[in-house]
């Protein structure tokens, strides 16, 4: 018997049903929770006596080994990885990431304690596009080529919730 409730287990993902490959360290879930401070009144001063509620930012982060159409569109969604291609009359500027987000699934490995104790099995971003100020280097050398990925979940509408990802 387990000294405690670990979970380990690799997920595979897919990008917009495109496999990426193997990533390097597995996939990183960041998440940053807004709030106003209501602070600064006159009755407790400069004291936080409460939040005001106002979202969360979601972001997934990985380093990608395998050079496959998958990870390529992740790497340059503008171009849905055309690497190169920024825009076209198709996909003109001036458009919302929202209207070409794709959709990021990360699905447990069968028979890991990932899939089978609520590791959880998938978690599905339907909305990902690269984070605003990430600037990834590539290196084109003889050695391993590193694909570094950071993807903003774009909060979508389901069921009257808005969410940032999905997880079964």
């Amino acid at each position: 018997m387990s000294l405690g409730s670990f979970i380990a287990g690799r997920y595979s993902a897919t990008f917009d049903s495109s496999s990426v490959g193997i990533a390097s360290r597995g996939y990183d879930l960041d998440f940053m929770f807004k709030s106003e401070a209501v602070d600064e009144t006159d009755l407790y001063g400069a004291s936080t006596i409460d939040l005001v509620l106002r979202g969360a930012d979601v972001h997934i982060a990985t380093e990608l080994i395998e050079w496959l159409s998958g990870s390529k569109a992740m790497l340059w969604s503008l171009g849905g990885g055309a690497l190169g291609k920024i825009y076209s009359a198709a996909v003109p500027a001036g458009m919302f990431a929202y209207d070409l987000a794709k959709a990021l699934v990360l699905t447990a490995t069968t028979n890991t304690t990932a899939a089978a104790s609520g590791g959880p099995a998938t978690l599905t971003a339907s909305k990902t596009w690269p984070a605003q100020s990430f600037n990834p280097r590539v290196l084109f050398d003889s050695r391993l080529r590193r694909l570094p990925i950071r993807l903003l979940c774009i909060p979508y509408a389901s069921g009257g919730d808005t969410l940032a990802f999905s997880t079964t």
